[in-house]
């Protein structure tokens, strides 16, 4: 993106952000910016601005795009998290914490795929099998674009993306690696779980789930038919993660 680009794109979001929250909340998270930003924190969250990744790649997943922003319905938004690419490095170190595997057995799912980076990062990794499952139509048609463009550079892969609501996803059968990088919280994390969990139950596979910012990880630990690997976070607490594996029935 250009200067004057991402000029127009902080006014909107300027715009945006007062008519979402007023004047109140508005000046609120002005002063949370902020301080985020004399406390050197803000390095932390610098990577959804980062454009190296899409130079690479020659596609477009940089930025945020708030809930407000995207066409889905008041009801769909419940419980839904605004759109941030992930860091490619955290990506490599959550892969890189499971069990010692073999990518292109695996068929890996990201659910919450957004513009569709994790989806382009797991195809470097060397998974053949690649899901993307993304409620919002602006995000999958952005993903549908990414994806057409990294298609000639790993021509082994197979990418699906859907258009759905994570609730009403249906995992394939087979092993499987499902990432969630919090894209919602427990009012659509646990509706999920429970239909990975009745296909686990049909099942001797190995599946494992990536919870990248795990900020309902307690959600699933009590759920206890996920057992927990490794629960740490990447750099600063700032990035919690947690790995689980499903408990065969």
């Amino acid at each position: 993106m250009t200067k004057a680009g991402r000029s127009v794109s902080i006014v909107r979001r300027t715009r945006r952000a007062w008519r979402r929250l007023g004047a109140v909340g508005f000046v609120t998270l002005v002063g949370k910016n902020l301080r985020l930003y004399l406390s050197g924190d803000a390095k932390d969250h610098a990577y959804v601005y980062n454009a190296q990744f899409d130079r690479d790649f020659d596609v477009d997943t940089l930025g945020v795009v708030e809930i407000d922003e995207m066409a889905v319905s008041d009801e769909a938004a419940i419980g839904a998290a605004r759109y941030e690419p992930i860091q490619p490095e955290f990506f490599a170190h959550l892969v890189e914490r499971l069990p010692a595997i073999e990518p292109s057995d695996f068929t890996f799912v990201d659910v919450g795929s957004g513009k569709g980076r994790a989806l382009i990062l797991a195809a470097v990794a060397g998974f053949r099998t690649v899901i993307g499952v993304e409620f919002d139509g602006g995000l999958h048609r952005a993903a549908l674009t990414n994806i057409d463009r990294v298609r000639d550079q790993f021509p082994d892969v197979s990418f699906e993306l859907r258009h759905q609501d994570a609730r009403d996803f249906t995992p394939p059968e087979g092993s499987i690696i499902v990432m969630v990088n919090n894209p919602f919280d427990q009012s659509v994390l646990i509706p999920l779980l429970m239909r990975l969990e009745q296909l686990g139950a049909k099942q001797i596979q190995p599946f494992y789930l990536i919870y990248g910012h795990c900020l309902h990880v307690d959600q699933v630990i009590e759920r206890r038919c996920w057992k927990l690997l490794e629960r740490s976070h990447f750099q600063t607490k700032r990035h919690p993660y947690a790995i689980f594996e499903l408990a065969v029935q």
